[in-house]
């Protein structure tokens, strides 16, 4: 009799066993679906996030170095797209939303007073319309970007998460970034 229970016991722990191999299938796809995707379009929006952030930066940079507010509208336009196109752009799967022509940036001057410290800032995309009063103000561009960044995977047909942005749905981005105007002359 006891050996017919230990074999009976020997049979029970291999029920279990079978049993939990066939859960491992649902378990892996759950995982994937729940927390693998959406990780990793997570992971796809701080990438893409940065290269937005990078394109604001840059194209602020060359602002600040033109000469006119005309050269610094062009000169914003052509390095947002330059990097929209570029292989960071593409890797990044962001699609411009508005700007100047369309490539997601539009420039602002603003203008600091020296004696109050009050900032005001002008038209989008346009000069002063008078001579810069630089014995009383400080003169900057300001770059203001926004992007639609799309998910890396599309998760939209997904119950519960696909009309989550970032996740499921594309998300916007908008980033600021300023630089000194090095020829005030040319704010005009």
């Amino acid at each position: 009799m006891g050996c017919r229970t230990r074999a009976h016991k020997r049979r029970l722990r291999r029920c279990t066993g079978s049993g939990a191999i066939a859960e491992f299938a649902p378990v892996l796809f759950i995982f994937f679906l729940v927390i693998l995707f959406p990780l990793i379009n997570l992971i796809g929006f701080a990438t893409s996030s940065a290269t937005v952030l990078m394109i604001t930066r840059q194209s602020a940079s060359i602002a600040g170095a033109s000469t006119t507010w005309q050269e610094a509208v062009t000169g914003m336009e052509q390095e947002t797209t330059k990097w929209k196109n570029s292989g960071f752009g593409k890797f990044a799967n962001i699609t411009p939303v508005g700007g100047a022509n369309g490539c997601g940036a539009d420039l602002y001057i603003a203008q600091t007073s020296l004696s109050s410290g009050n900032t005001t800032y002008g038209s989008k995309n346009s000069g002063l319309g008078a001579p810069a009063d630089t014995q009383n103000n400080i003169f900057e561009y300001q770059i203001r970007t926004q992007f639609r960044i799309n998910p890396w995977l599309n998760m939209s047909g997904m119950p519960f998460i696909g009309s989550v942005p970032i996740v499921g749905q594309p998300a916007n981005c908008a980033y600021i970034a300023n630089s000194n105007v090095e020829h005030p002359e040319g704010l005009q």
